[in-house]
């Protein structure tokens, strides 16, 4: 039978020892979209929905991706190649929206006609 010890070494040397549960890993997240620090990458998730957005053809969701876009640009951390990640998101969400409203963009220009 194996004997059971809750830390390393002798309870004498407990004291001294550091503590056995800062050795082990942290865990990792459940949310995919939740960074280290706890903020929710909005970026990734409103470049998802503008993909969804013009595979499924669905205003609600192309409508969903602007505003988590917006919440991406509004809240994220500025450098360089994020810059870049929250403008190219924008961009995906104002296409996407505009691919879902062009059939009712064209018929107001020529009612404009």
């Amino acid at each position: 039978m194996l004997n059971f010890k809750p830390y390393p070494g002798t309870p004498k040397q407990a004291s001294t020892q550091a503590d056995p549960q800062a050795l082990l890993p942290e865990e990792a997240p459940l949310n995919p979209f939740v960074t280290e620090e706890g903020k929710v990458v909005y970026s990734t998730i409103a470049m998802m929905l503008s993909f969804a957005s013009l595979l499924f053809k669905n205003k609600f969701v192309s409508w969903a991706a602007l505003v988590t876009g917006i919440l991406a640009a509004a809240t994220e951390r500025r450098s360089a190649t994020d810059l870049i990640t929250i403008t190219s998101t924008l961009a995906l969400a104002l296409m996407s929206l505009i691919t879902i409203y062009i059939n009712e963009i064209i018929s107001l220009i020529n009612l404009l006609r």
